[in-house]
């Protein structure tokens, strides 16, 4: 009867073994917490819809492409700061809710520091970034049956973060190679309560709830090239490595009804790697315009569990209900002739992972920005993001819009 809104595939079954109450009807597990959580960095890649492996010529290219570190002339020390804002229009067995969220944090900090060479280019770059994003909320007020009251809140807070250290070197006068260490962070704070009542039987009332405090870590590679083939044109080609990110979680659920109450809590730890991602792009370069597009592939299918040993003959879960997405990113930057102003626009397709039918949306991105340089040495840059998607399951259909701002600045000496 009632939905189980667990954020990951592994935790429905310590429940199902825990209590009976999610045997009744609509209950699912939702996605794997670090499948397809794309954020973003730094606010002139970001006004240009992402659009960034082949043009990759700031702090950023730390994240982007390592390779575009070599374009960097001279000592950088960037900052960015990210707000983003939710929205969840949800329908639940006919009855509409809406509510909102939002929350700014640091977005990149970090410096691109280029060594003295003889000939061509040879940069280092030292920095953070937060790369994904696991906020989401989901409130229910309705009608269920016509005895019985639902009120539910779904929150859930946190993401993931690279500390990183890289570095470029042109190789020949049109070709740059780059790779980056990534230090890997996060967290996670869920919580689900749900509550039910009943005006005619208060014997049938019953609440539930649910917390779980994750903690992620791992170790990843991601090796880049930059072609400058042309005078106009480049080329970009990124390849991150798996991660195998270490999960320590502390679990609570607590099932309260007339009767009786049920509390349970632990602690559990876990290893999952994330597959190989493969990122192509290009841009061409005219006198005060640039257009630029990227692709990124990844086949979430091959994403496993490495331990404990029980849980890898679970790894089919993720073959049967995710699948292989292409991400695809556009952008266009338009310096304006005689000023110090740079105008952007982009959009990007960040399709949802899972192939169970769910999706009537996926993730729809448009992008604007702005840059400004001021006295040859600050640039401030600063994008607006606004996205929408749509999914449904059994008697619960969310359209959720997101609206994101980066400001960014740096500092060249």
């Amino acid at each position: 009867m009632k939905p189980c809104f667990k954020k990951r595939i592994i935790t429905l079954g310590v429940i199902l073994s825990l209590t009976g109450i999610c045997l009744s009807g609509d209950g699912y597990a939702q996605d794997e917490v670090l499948i397809g959580k794309f954020f973003g960095s730094g606010a002139r890649a970001m006004g240009m819809g992402g659009a960034f492996l082949a043009v990759a010529d700031d702090y950023s290219a730390l994240y982007w492409n390592p390779a575009g570190l070599a374009q960097i002339p001279r000592l950088e020390i960037s900052g960015s700061l990210s707000h983003d804002r939710m929205r969840n229009n949800a329908t639940y067995y006919g009855f509409g809710m809406k509510d909102s969220q939002s929350k700014t944090r640091l977005n990149a900090l970090g410096l691109a520091y280029p060594l003295p060479t003889v000939r061509g280019s040879l940069v280092l770059g030292l920095g953070y970034n937060r790369l994904s994003s696991f906020d989401n909320l989901l409130t229910i007020n309705s009608n269920r049956m016509p005895t019985q009251y639902v009120d539910a809140l779904e929150t859930e807070s946190g993401g993931l973060s690279a500390w990183s250290i890289g570095g470029a070197i042109d190789v020949s006068p049109s070709l740059s190679l780059g790779g980056a260490l990534n230090i890997w962070t996060g967290d996670d704070r869920y919580t689900w309560d749900y509550l039910v009542s009943d005006t005619q039987d208060p014997f049938r009332d019953y609440r539930y709830l649910d917390t779980i405090d994750g903690d992620y870590s791992g170790v990843g590679l991601k090796f880049g090239a930059l072609l400058r083939a042309r005078r106009y044109a480049s080329f970009g080609l990124t390849v991150t490595s798996p991660v195998t990110f270490t999960v320590k979680e502390f679990w609570t659920q607590q099932t309260d009804t007339l009767f009786f109450r049920y509390y349970d809590e632990g602690e559990f730890e876990y290893e999952i790697t994330t597959p190989y991602r493969v990122g192509l792009g290009g841009s061409i370069a005219f006198r005060h315009l640039t257009l630029a597009a990227d692709v990124e592939y990844v086949d979430w299918t091959q994403t496993e569990y490495k331990s404990p040993y029980w849980m890898i003959s679970d790894n089919w879960v993720f073959k049967n209900s995710y699948r292989e997405v292409y991400t695809y990113h556009m952008g266009a930057e338009y310096a304006i002739p005689r000023s110090d102003v740079t105008l952007r626009a982009g959009y990007y397709n960040d399709p949802l992972p899972r192939n169970d039918g769910r999706i009537q949306r996926d993730r729809d991105y448009v992008t604007v920005g702005a840059g400004f340089l001021v006295d040859n040495t600050v640039k401030i840059d600063v994008a607006v993001v606004h996205g929408l998607w749509e999914k449904t399951t059994d008697n619960l259909t969310e359209k959720i819009q997101a609206d994101r701002v980066f400001l960014s600045m740096a500092y060249r000496f």
